[in-house]
Formats: C-alpha cells, sequence, structure tokens
C-alpha cells in the first residue's frame, strides 16, 4: 500500500516491482521511460502504471564463483 494514495515513491515502486535498490527506477523515471512526477527529491509514480508492470524476480548478478576465461 502506497503512502500517498494513487502514487508510490520510487522506493515503494523498486519494493514492489522487486528491485533491490532505488536507482534503477530512479534513472527510469530521469529518462522519461516511467510516467512520473518529481516532487521535491521524490519521485511519484502513479499506481496504476506500478500494478501493471510484471515484477521482477530478484538475482543474484554474480558469475557463481567461475573463474574468467
Amino acid at each position: 500500500m502506497p503512502a500517498l494514495p494513487g502514487y508510490y515513491t520510487a522506493t515503494e515502486a523498486s519494493k514492489e516491482l522487486g528491485y533491490r535498490d532505488t536507482s534503477y527506477i530512479s534513472s527510469l523515471c530521469r529518462e522519461g521511460k516511467i510516467p512520473a512526477y518529481k516532487v521535491g527529491t521524490i519521485w511519484l509514480i502513479p499506481e496504476t502504471w506500478v500494478k501493471n508492470q510484471p515484477k521482477t524476480p530478484e538475482t543474484n548478478r554474480g558469475n557463481g564463483g567461475e573463474s574468467r576465461k
């Protein structure tokens, strides 16, 4: 449930969509790829947009201990 009815902050949207931190969502907002509004230092993202996005499963992006070739 978002703190502001009808909108998620970038932090709330990141958690809802399964991202570990806010930086990716914030950069998409800055680039205009997410329909968001900036109020001061906070990005507000419409709740309908967040709810219509597929959730991203959290994965470890490491190489699993494999050595480079």
